[in-house]
């Protein structure tokens, strides 16, 4: 009977232990996704050189009319910032200024936040002027909004009567708001629109120092700028709003447009790929295929050459306007093939010496 109650009492003592082991197990289950999902959500730098962003401007002090940020420098945590004004007087100005954002150090005046922050998170901006205030700020709420053409989650933040928001991927500045007296908003980026490029020097453009945009993953085309007459935002996309070829011609693919924020004449090598699945499927040729840009009231062919190793056509371009890969249209095959004129007689012929042997017998 001792044995047997011992038993029970080791077994029990057992039962209490796989018991406890088990809780501990499923409490350390628990934990273990939130610290991950902490950890997903842990603050980055989420810029990069090259990116860029330009911000309308509106108010009643002299703030500048529009002006663009460009990321040129990223080391670490720290981020270089070149920014360049534009005010109504035509006057321009430009300055450097460099911090890092999840550390709150340097100055990057209310330019970035560290990206992957939510609400209750902080971060430091740099506000002078009216403002005047240096220091953490509190993520209130993450919303949509639309910045450049596409909607956003982005981060918004108050101090004072300012309201800022910033977009939660990259931290980048999106619209800010501030005391009602002015306010600013993003109305053009690379980090999320059509490939493009910013050119604030155009002297800096020469042959030897070109600018290239690459928007072959986008629209199938790469523009490489030897030469530029004036400072400017250039862009290049698909585009449905093209005109439709002219009679007796073909478009490759999809039309394109190179669009700049001001008129600019230009030295520059224009190249738009091409599948050629779609040429066997049009019956297309690939030394036929040329570059066209409508000059307003038409489609005008350029000197072009064709790639066929890496499958694109190029030509040496003066501006920047619609442009489309045509071919001509394969020619419809005229009058009725002989076999179509044979067969059905030669099927009459034996069909009349059939029944005329039938009928013999």
């Amino acid at each position: 009977m001792w044995g047997e109650e011992n038993k029970l009492v080791r077994m029990s003592r057992k039962i209490i232990w796989l018991l406890g082991s088990l809780l501990a197990i499923a409490a350390l289950s628990l934990i273990f996704p939130v610290a991950e999902a902490q950890e997903e959500a842990e603050m980055h730098i989420g810029v990069k050189v090259g990116d860029w962003a330009n911000y309308h401007a509106t108010g009643s002090i002299p703030e500048p009319e529009f002006y663009i940020l460009r990321v040129t420098d990223v080391s670490g945590n720290n981020v270089t910032f070149q920014v360049d004004m534009y005010y109504e007087s035509g006057e321009e100005e430009s300055l450097t200024c460099t911090g890092d954002p999840i550390a709150g150090t340097g100055l990057l005046y209310d330019i970035l936040a560290p990206g992957g922050l939510s609400p209750g998170d902080q971060f430091t901006i740099w506000l002078e002027n009216e403002i005047d205030y240096v220091g953490p700020v509190t993520i209130i709420e993450t919303i949509s909004r639309t910045y450049a053409g596409e909607s956003r989650k982005v981060n918004h933040v108050t101090i004072y009567d300012c309201d800022l928001y910033y977009d939660k991927e990259t931290g980048i500045f999106c619209e800010g708001t501030y005391k009602g007296v002015y306010s600013v908003v993003m109305t053009e980026t690379n980090m999320w629109g059509p490939a493009s490029a910013v050119i604030p020097e155009p002297q800096s453009v020469t042959e030897t120092n070109p600018i290239t945009i690459d928007a072959t993953e986008t629209a199938n085309a790469m523009v490489v700028i030897g030469n530029i007459s004036d400072s400017c935002i250039i862009k290049i996309e698909n585009t449905t709003e093209a005109p439709p070829p002219p009679s007796g011609l073909q478009t490759v693919g999809n039309s394109i447009l190179i669009d700049t924020s001001k008129m600019v004449t230009t030295t520059a090598e224009l190249r738009i790929s091409y599948d050629t699945a779609e040429l066997s499927a049009k019956g297309i040729v690939e030394s036929s295929l040329t570059l066209h840009y409508w000059d307003g009231s038409a489609w005008v062919p350029v000197e072009s050459h064709v790639n066929a190793e890496e499958q694109y056509v190029w030509a040496e371009i003066d501006h920047f306007s619609y442009w489309a890969l045509m071919s001509e249209t394969a020619p419809p095959e005229e009058g009725v093939p002989i076999v179509w004129i044979i067969v059905p007689v030669v099927g009459v012929v034996v069909a009349v010496v059939v029944v005329i042997y039938l009928r013999s017998r």
